[in-house]
């Protein structure tokens, strides 16, 4: 009777652990399950990050590529035009002297028919310079006086050149636009300098304008410890500010032209090797639950230890295999 009322008393113990068993073990199917549904969603995102990061790249690599080129040009240029001028003017001060001069006399020629308009301001034909607009001297200006004097028609046509390879494109895209139709070549010129200081020193003047919002929150200027990023944003403001002040000293306009390639190149070599990172880290391989059950977070379902004391079931767990079709095991 003792053996009998014993596996009664056993057996009455399981049923009443069992039911609390197939709960847990329900509770661990659905774990499985969202294990299994959360992989499959991160390899469909892994795709969709890939591309992203593909296109990312080489987005950054044409911009990069497109600025540091036009960078390179308009400061080649403008060493030339400045070594033409040095040799032509018998030395290194004589002819940044006779930049700055040239410059000065465009901007205050171009200031006058603007405020005063076309026909009355005399002014002599100009030649482009990467560095800036050169008057022309001798024979072309008592030319260009009697033009002026005879009627005014010939100064109100005069073409204006630019100061930088940026700036002539500006304006040679307005004037294609039909904007010399509202705008006289003097508003044409200033509204194409203006355009080409903005457009090259982009970069700097956003840099400045981040790192100034930076410090009003109480953060570092620069908003991060990247040493690399620190110094390609701090060579592109030196090289704005110089560019701008340059308007009037073509020389320091070049050497901001030159200072802001620079950290061009450095913020470009700092963007494109974060952006390699990003792809290397959204590639890296994930966890298959199919492969690797234990280490995916895949969990056995439980068995009831009084049935299996009593033998009836095996006395292994279900495998996890099992658990993440969904079975919940012998019982």
């Amino acid at each position: 009777m003792a053996s009998v009322y014993g596996f009664s008393q056993t057996l009455s113990e399981g049923s009443a652990f069992n039911a609390r068993t197939l709960q847990a073990n329900d509770l661990i199917t659905e774990h499985n399950n969202k294990v299994l549904g959360d992989y499959q969603n991160a390899k469909k995102q892994q795709t969709r990050d890939e591309a992203d990061d593909s296109t990312t790249f080489e987005e950054d690599a044409a911009i990069q590529g497109t600025e540091d080129g036009k960078g390179l040009l308009s400061t080649g240029i403008g060493a030339f035009s400045l070594g033409q001028d040095m040799a032509s003017a018998g030395g290194v001060g004589a002819g940044l002297a006779k930049q700055t001069a040239e410059r000065q006399a465009q901007i205050s020629s171009t200031f006058s028919k603007l405020t005063q308009g076309e026909q009355a301001v005399a002014s002599p034909p100009v030649k482009l310079g990467s560095t800036g607009i050169g008057a022309a001297t001798g024979a072309e200006d008592a030319a260009a006086a009697a033009k002026t004097a005879a009627g005014g028609a010939g100064a109100a046509s005069e073409e204006i050149g630019s100061s930088g390879v940026g700036s002539a494109i500006i304006k040679g895209i307005l004037k294609k636009g039909g904007a010399g139709k509202v705008l006289s070549e003097a508003g044409l010129s200033t509204v194409s300098e203006i355009g080409g200081k903005a457009a090259g020193d982009f970069g700097g003047i956003t840099d400045a304008v981040e790192g100034f919002a930076n410090l009003a929150e109480n953060k570092n200027f620069f908003g991060n410890d990247d040493a690399t990023e620190k110094w390609g944003d701090s060579f592109q403001m030196a090289g704005a500010a110089m560019d701008v002040v340059g308007t009037a000293f073509p020389p320091l306009e070049l050497l901001g032209g030159a200072t802001g390639l620079i950290g061009g190149l450095l913020d470009g070599i700092d963007s494109l090797g974060k952006d390699e990172k990003k792809k290397q880290s959204d590639a890296a391989p994930l966890i298959d639950p199919n492969k690797d059950p234990a280490k995916a977070g895949i969990v056995d379902t439980k068995i009831s230890p009084a049935y299996q004391s009593l033998g009836l079931v095996a006395s292994a767990p279900v495998s996890a295999k099992m658990s993440i079709t969904g079975s919940s095991g012998a019982f």
